[in-house]
């Protein structure tokens, strides 16, 4: 992989991470059935086109000078969209989600990450970032965690010196 490609990559990956986190905030913060589908589609379309428009009105903005060829522009994108589209039918996100376990969960906020394997046999690794959680499953863990028994502390009186401080 070329540097270019790494760096478009990279680029990619920090878009769509900073896309996913948006969508799954503004969703989460919607009350239940208050969206429908309809509305969550034709909103990710609205967005589409917006966001490749204005990253196209970047490149007047990052070369005002250079002549740019608009209509292969146009075409190429065009002719591109429709490809990537058509790969879409085949996606099935199933097969990159799975619930995590328990002992999963702990290794990602004692670790940082966890090790999982898919339906296809592969190992993945998952840090806390790729965690999604419903609103009804994170308002149930934070309410659990209110109403658990705190764990006991060790309480050191002040004068007390711990031997290697």
């Amino acid at each position: 992989m070329s540097d270019q490609e790494k760096d478009f990559k990279d680029i990619s990956q920090a878009i769509m991470r900073v896309y996913h986190e948006k969508m799954h905030d503004y969703l989460n913060s919607k009350p239940s059935g208050s969206l429908t589908d309809a509305d969550v589609v034709i909103m990710i379309m609205n967005l589409t086109m917006a966001v490749s428009t204005n990253i196209y009105y970047s490149a007047k903005q990052i070369l005002p000078t250079t002549p740019l060829d608009f209509d292969f522009m146009k075409a190429k994108l065009s002719n591109s969209l429709i490809d990537s589209f058509e790969k879409i039918k085949d996606y099935n996100p199933k097969e990159r989600m799975l619930p995590l376990t328990v002992e999963q969960i702990k290794d990602i906020r004692e670790k940082g990450f966890a090790i999982i394997t898919m339906p296809d046999g592969s190992e993945r690794k998952v840090t806390q970032d790729e965690i999604l959680v419903k609103k009804e499953d994170a308002d149930k863990l934070l309410n659990e965690a209110k109403t658990a028994p705190s764990t006991p502390k060790i309480i050191i009186p002040n004068n007390f010196v711990v031997p290697g401080r």
